[in-house]
């Protein structure tokens, strides 16, 4: 294409307005940033009536605070970070105020009363808020509790002793957590009851593993029959025990979830086969008496008791106390009980019970003996009379002091896949001081990272600290979550202050 000489002469005839026609372009440069400015004036302004605050959340809160969705002020008092371990707070020197702003609702204890102050961080460094409905404020990382359970001895405050009973973790693994405390070769059993779980596993109560003993539900009464009935067991087949027979979840209890286990209790575990029944019954004589101990009654109390009964037998005519030993001095009978009929029936009665009293060592070793009390509570001795207590049971309401095992969760196992894991086993232990509990190497076979297929597979469970170990007052497992300063501070909250946030 040739060169146009003439470009000056074609822009002189050009309009001098030329510049401003008004085509789509030109309309469009103008309206189309207004309309940006309008939308986003209209925009702020929906959301801002809308969601109010909560438009500058990064996300939505957890369920538990979802009432305090749009209201930022109910933890956010200014824009000062919550989290410790915010970068703005670090570069501006800001104290975190999460745990006076968390603690107004949850207030609870220290994790330990030897914590370094300067190792223990801020609420919101281990449970972080703004993840959403279905995040889980508790569900906290390994690395928090490891950071100083890996190696405790360097995380005593100065001011606390350096000793420590406890022993590293450094996570749930067979080299990185040690085995439970209650199973370590110092550990002892505080119960003082003797009890024989391969006796009581028997059909029958019998001796030998191979043949049914002779204990049949005949022998006890018709309301325990049913309880002890397996289904189509005849009254002359041999009582079976398993393990729910006695052990069963506190589920059915008035304060239990069914994590623990409910305590063992004479009246509804013990007592339809071994019943405390003295047998005073008279050849011939239907009208003669059995009398029935309470459970739990000392020694004193349970002569109380005797002297009672056979005095009431005996003003009834059911029986004659044995004759007292020739009287010592001059001119006293050889029988007070002789002397008491001639004056009235309180003096005999009196007299009866004097009678009973001077023979309280032969009965307290009736009833103290190795076949009745002393059975079970083998610290009893018979030659000391009632002159003696009875110890307590000191069997444990939980075994892990330190850790949360819910029985709930686990209803589907077999208690022998677990029980009889621990040496020698239930069916083989005949000593109260064998201490049938899983050790963490049963745990592993669930607890731990999936492992093969079919028949050979193992793990898949969890296996992250929080399973098992509560931060605050995991020390006191039946008690909760913060246990006794669960109480907010400040005064019990109106309905309206709680959701206002005040």
């Amino acid at each position: 294409m040739a060169h146009d000489p003439k470009p000056v002469d074609d822009l002189a005839k050009a309009p001098p307005t030329a510049h401003r026609r008004s085509d789509a372009i030109a309309k469009a440069q103008i309206i189309l940033p207004v309309f940006a400015v309008l939308a986003a004036l209209g925009f702020g302004l929906t959301e801002w009536l809308a969601r109010g605050e909560a438009r500058y959340t990064p996300g939505p809160l957890a369920a538990v605070h979802s009432q305090w969705e749009t209201q930022c002020a109910a933890c956010h008092a200014t824009s000062q970070p919550l989290a410790a371990s915010n970068w703005f707070a670090k570069a501006t020197a800001q104290d975190h105020v999460a745990d006076a702003k968390c603690q107004g609702c949850h207030a609870g204890p220290p994790h330990h009363a030897s914590q370094k102050a300067a190792e223990v961080v801020g609420c919101t460094a281990c449970h972080r808020e703004h993840q959403g409905t279905p995040g889980r404020l508790l569900a906290v990382a390994d690395s928090h509790c490891t950071v100083c359970h890996a190696d405790l001895a360097n995380h005593f405050a100065a001011t606390k002793p350096t000793a420590t009973t406890f022993q590293n973790v450094a996570g749930f693994g067979p080299s990185t957590h040690p085995e439970f405390a209650a199973l370590r070769p110092s550990a002892v059993d505080p119960g003082t009851v003797s009890f024989n779980h391969a006796l009581h596993m028997i059909p029958g109560m019998g001796t030998d593993p191979q043949k049914p003993g002779p204990f049949t539900l005949a022998q006890m009464s018709p309301a325990d029959r049913e309880h002890y009935r397996k289904p189509m067991q005849a009254d002359n087949i041999p009582v079976s025990l398993d393990c729910r027979s006695c052990h069963q979840t506190d589920g059915n209890t008035v304060r239990g979830d069914g994590a623990a286990m409910a305590p063992i209790v004479f009246e509804q575990h013990c007592q339809a086969c071994h019943p405390l029944t003295i047998d005073r019954k008279i050849p011939g004589d239907p009208k003669s008496e059995l009398l029935t101990l309470r459970h739990r009654q000392q020694p004193k109390e349970i002569l109380e008791a005797l002297q009672g009964h056979y005095t009431h037998l005996h003003l009834k005519g059911l029986w004659s106390p044995p004759t007292a030993p020739a009287g010592t001095l001059p001119g006293k009978p050889a029988n007070p009980l002789a002397a008491a009929k001639e004056i009235d029936a309180n003096a005999e009665a009196a007299a009866l019970k004097l009678l009973v009293a001077q023979q309280q060592n032969v009965l307290a070793q009736k009833v103290l003996g190795q076949t009745t009390c002393q059975k079970c509570h083998a610290a009893l001795d018979p030659a000391k009379g009632v002159n003696q207590t009875v110890p307590p049971a000191n069997i444990p309401a939980v075994w892990f002091q330190h850790a949360r095992f819910d029985h709930t969760a686990h209803r589907a196992i077999d208690c022998r896949e677990c029980h009889e894991q621990a040496f020698p086993g239930a069916k083989g232990s005949t000593k109260s001081t064998d201490i049938l509990l899983p050790g963490v190497a049963v745990c592993m076979k669930c607890h731990a990272p999936a492992q093969g297929d079919g028949a050979t597979a193992s793990g898949g469970a969890r296996y992250d600290c929080i399973l098992c170990h509560a931060y605050h007052h995991g020390d006191a497992p039946l008690q909760g979550r913060g246990s006794a300063a669960r109480q907010p501070s400040g005064h019990a909250k109106s309905i309206q202050e709680l959701i206002s946030g005040k």
